[in-house]
């Protein structure tokens, strides 16, 4: 949720707003009236200021695209960020994001052709919009690929093959009546044995979330893309934001488990679109 003074100041940011009070202001000062024209000009502008920020439809459309607080874009991910992720990613990660950011950057480019001048802020708040799906996109695949390290650390098979002949081994010392203490020793191995065990049945798990997760987002942001061409509400591109962020926020609770969350921290998304647009 952003602060009031977050959604006056995007919706004073907008290119439209500016645009028109900047033309409103040099017409009222060649006027020659500018003493009465220029406090009708300020009083339209309090007036769509308030109008905007009383908007839950605004709201929802900043909040989506991040932008409701002063000061966000100094806490974006830039290009240092995104360069460290790809050195985590095996190549074919790296190549399934960028396929997917390509497609999302044509179509992009489309729907600005076909909207002309006309799209405004509402093209602004798709590219932004776009844009955080593709980072969370890339938390996934990273938290995919530190899931892919660990269990390539540990053979289940193998390890559920030491866990049964040790539970033989403690059971058969058991039945000898070996010492306290050596029987102490054996139980505590078995039990650490039994934890790496459910780690790794935990790990895989949770892995087919992410998996699954990755797959669903990757069709969101097609859909998101694709449905940029007509949309005209930025209301039902930020409920299909958050809809979607809740979900990852799902597969981020699966892997807490492993100490392996989504490792990328809450920056604001990096321009994936921008300069590509």
């Amino acid at each position: 949720m952003g602060s009031l003074l977050g959604y006056v100041w995007t919706a004073f940011r907008w290119r439209w707003n500016l645009l028109v009070l900047g033309g409103a202001t040099a017409a009222a000062v060649l006027s020659g009236q500018a003493g009465v024209v220029l406090p009708l000009v300020a009083a339209a502008e309090i007036a769509y200021l308030g109008l905007a920020t009383s908007s839950p439809r605004f709201r929802k459309a900043a909040e989506a695209a991040g932008r409701a607080v002063p000061g966000a874009a100094a806490n974006a991910a830039g290009p240092a960020e995104v360069e460290n992720v790809r050195a985590v990613l095996t190549p074919a990660e790296w190549a399934r994001f960028q396929s997917l950011r390509d497609r999302c950057a044509a179509l992009t480019r489309i729907g600005r052709q076909l909207r002309g001048a006309e799209g405004g802020g509402l093209d602004d708040l798709r590219t932004d919009a776009l844009d955080r799906l593709l980072w969370m996109f890339l938390k996934l695949l990273v938290s995919k690929n530190a899931l892919d390290r660990f269990l390539a650390t540990v053979d289940a098979g193998e390890l559920r093959v030491d866990l049964q002949q040790s539970e033989r081994r403690v059971a058969e010392a058991r039945k000898a009546a070996r010492p306290e203490a050596l029987l102490r020793a054996m139980d505590d191995k078995l039990e650490t044995m039994r934890q790496r065990l459910a780690n790794c049945q935990r790990a895989a798990e949770n892995r087919e979330t992410v998996v699954a997760e990755l797959d669903r987002v990757e069709q969101k942001i097609a859909a998101v893309s694709e449905g940029s061409l007509t949309a005209r509400e930025a209301e039902a591109i930020g409920a299909q934001v958050d809809g979607i962020a809740a979900g990852v926020t799902v597969a981020d609770e699966a892997v807490q488990g492993l100490a392996m969350p989504l490792v990328l921290g809450e920056e604001r998304a990096p321009s994936f679109l921008k300069e590509k647009a």
